[in-house]
């Protein structure tokens, strides 16, 4: 199977597009509500599901029906992590009908599992389904934190962080815990986990570089 090939930049536009006709240009984004009042699709929540399968969220091969873990939806300290996993089901809704319409198998049609459908796609071929699933991991990046959103969101911070004080080297930056504090504030104001926020800043490239003075402090 040749999943078509879609750079990353492609992929951002795609899902920048996709954000702004179903949610518009505010954040947080919840792909939920995407899915459900945007989409106006359906929503099966299933007891048990994170444990017999490992998966906390998938979506039938009619791309009509999204499953999620019960237990994980109801869990205040998951809402992160599901969300996540929900925009990357919307990555596989937005770029990959297509391809699952020409290559499921009647057998995957009949008998579909998550876990079916892992076997089934990973036998068939590995590398085909480890590009949809980057694929569809950009896509819910791109889609949860929009670069034009969290570069906006990241300036005003660091502008009201040189208010307060000096903003230090990027030597400095690094040993100080500001990353962290940058960070986690943005984690909480896009509602995805340190870890996203992070490699999405890295990613971007716009840690702050060089010595602020506080505007306080300047003549």
């Amino acid at each position: 199977m040749n999943v078509p090939f879609i750079p990353a930049r492609d992929i951002q536009y795609i899902a920048d597009n996709f954000r702004k006709e179903f949610w518009g240009n505010q954040h947080p984004v919840n792909p939920l509500v995407i899915w459900e009042h945007r989409l106006n699709k359906y929503v099966d929540y299933v007891e048990g599901l994170r444990d017999h399968t490992n998966v906390e969220a998938y979506l039938t091969v009619d791309f009509d029906l999204l499953v999620l873990d019960k237990g994980t939806a109801l869990s205040k300290t998951a809402s992160k992590r599901l969300n996540f996993s929900i925009a990357h089901e919307l990555g596989h809704y937005r770029l990959h009908r297509d391809f699952f319409e020409k290559h499921i198998s009647n057998e995957l049609k009949t008998q579909y599992t998550p876990a079916f459908y892992k076997v089934w796609l990973e036998t068939s071929d590995a590398r085909a389904y480890q590009a949809l699933e980057t694929q569809a991991h950009i896509f819910a990046a791109y889609l949860l934190m929009p670069t034009e959103l969290v570069t906006s969101s990241f300036q005003a911070w660091t502008h009201e962080l040189t208010k307060r004080g000096k903003l230090l080297s990027n030597d400095e930056f690094s040993q100080t815990g500001f990353r962290a504090y940058f960070a986690s504030h943005l984690a909480e104001e896009f509602e995805v986990s340190l870890a996203a926020m992070v490699n999405c800043l890295d990613k971007l490239k716009i840690w702050p570089g060089g010595s602020i003075q506080s505007e306080e402090n300047q003549d």
